[in-house]
């Protein structure tokens, strides 16, 4: 070994005892792109055979979806904790507490990446190779996960009260000329009594006939300036609360 060592050219050769074959992608091995870069020039892989009909592994987000909301947060962090401590050559995920920091269990920059590189397989996505240090426990890097996986929704209702604050600073803030504040407040009537209507073939709020729904939208059409500008606050006031 250590004339071929010698006569290799290599600037740096090191010794090591190896098991190629369990580097190789195997049921319960890893797989070819989560091996350390310096070692993947021992594992082979096999090219998949063409039309066998083997189905590939299941998209995290797709194995989610069909989990309930409140499992969702903890399969995602009993995964970050399972492939940790394949990472650290652990029997168990309990060996590695969701708090914890990873540094703190032996974690270095080569097995940040190959965790890095593990979990980006699992999730189908690409994560960036700070993962470990900038989300430093399994917790934070499950939270990070779900937020890349299902970000969450924003509320529609939230948004429209949010627009409804804008527009209502943008009335209070602009002074316009008599013929383009009518064609606003005009505007403004014609939103109302379309938001208040009920839609087409459907039961008017709180019992209310049809009839006297459109009564109301004929009354704000004759409004003066100072009952519109009352019936917007009441109304806009009444959304923000």
């Amino acid at each position: 070994m250590f004339d071929r060592a010698l006569a290799g050219g290599g600037p740096l050769v090191v010794g090591a005892r190896l098991d190629p074959a369990a580097l190789s992608p195997s049921d319960g091995a890893p797989a070819a792109g989560t091996v350390p870069a310096v070692l993947r020039s021992l594992v082979r892989t096999a090219a998949p055979a063409a039309g066998n009909g083997t189905a590939g592994p299941v998209p995290l987000a797709q194995t989610l979806g069909a989990l309930p909301e409140e499992e969702r947060d903890g399969f995602v962090l009993r995964l970050v904790r399972a492939e940790a401590a394949r990472v650290l050559g652990h029997a168990s995920p309990d060996s590695v507490p969701r708090d914890r920091p990873l540094k703190e269990l032996g974690f270095d920059s080569l097995t940040a990446v190959e965790l890095r590189n593990r979990l980006g397989a699992q999730a189908g996505l690409k994560l960036p190779a700070t993962l470990v240090f900038d989300h430093p426990t399994p917790l934070a890097i499950s939270a990070f996960l779900r937020s890349q996986i299902a970000p969450e929704e924003t509320d529609p209702a939230a948004a429209l009260l949010a627009e409804l604050d804008r527009i209502e600073e943008t009335l209070v803030a602009t002074a316009l000329e008599a013929p383009l504040r009518d064609r606003v407040s005009q505007k403004l009537r014609d939103l109302t009594n379309r938001w208040e209507a009920p839609p087409d073939g459907a039961a008017a709020p709180d019992g209310v006939p049809p009839t006297e729904v459109v009564d109301v939208g004929d009354s704000i059409r004759s409004a003066s300036r100072d009952e519109l500008l009352s019936f917007i606050d009441t109304q806009l006031g009444r959304a923000r609360r």
